[in-house]
C-alpha cells in the first residue's frame, strides 16, 4: 500500500465519489451515500476503514474522540455530508480531523450540492514540513473545481495539475 501516492489515492476517491454522486444524485440523507461509497470502494478493491475513531488531544491529554467517515489506504480521510449548504464549517472539521489523525490530506463532498464539488484539505503540518515532509502542495483558498459528470484521467484537468504539481 505504501507504493500508492497520495495523489493516486485522492484520484481513486474522486472516481468512486463521482460514481456514487452520478448514480444516486442529490436529495438523500447522508447514510445511503456512505453505504453506496463503501460498496463502490469494495467493488474497486480500494482498502478502507469506515467510522474510524481517533483521539482528540489537548496538551497531551485525551479530551474526546472524533469519528472519521472513511480512511482510504491508511492515507486519505473522506468526509461525506448531505447538507446542501456552504462547506466552510465542514472544511474546518476536515482540517481538524486530519491534523488529529496525522494524515496529509482530507476530502469533503456534500452529496446534496447541485454540482459535484470535491473539496481537498491539506494538513498544514505536512505542507510546512512539520509532519515528515510534504509530497504535495495545494494553493491557498482556491475555489474547488466543479466537474460535469464525465470520466477524466489523472492530471487531465487544470485544477488537478495545479494541485499536484511541484
Amino acid at each position: 500500500m505504501s507504493g500508492v501516492s497520495i495523489e493516486d489515492v485522492a484520484f481513486e476517491a474522486r472516481k468512486a465519489l463521482e460514481e456514487v454522486y452520478s448514480t444516486l444524485g442529490p436529495g438523500f440523507d447522508v447514510e445511503p451515500y456512505k453505504k453506496a461509497f463503501a460498496q463502490e470502494l469494495t467493488r474497486r478493491d480500494i482498502p478502507y476503514e469506515r467510522d474510524k475513531l481517533i483521539p482528540v488531544l489537548y496538551k497531551g491529554a485525551t479530551v474526546g474522540g472524533y469519528t472519521l467517515d472513511f480512511v482510504l489506504r491508511d492515507r486519505l480521510f473522506v468526509r461525506l455530508a448531505a447538507e446542501g449548504g456552504h462547506p466552510g464549517l465542514l472544511k474546518m472539521q476536515v482540517a481538524s480531523a486530519i491534523k488529529a489523525a496525522k494524515l496529509k490530506l482530507g476530502v469533503l463532498l456534500d452529496m446534496n450540492a447541485q454540482t459535484f464539488k470535491m473539496h481537498q484539505v491539506v494538513n498544514p503540518d505536512f505542507v510546512l514540513g512539520g509532519g515528515g515532509g510534504a509530497d504535495i502542495s495545494i494553493p491557498d483558498e482556491e475555489e474547488p473545481e466543479s466537474l460535469p459528470r464525465q470520466r477524466r484521467k489523472p492530471g487531465e484537468s487544470d485544477a488537478v495539475k495545479k494541485l499536484f504539481s511541484d
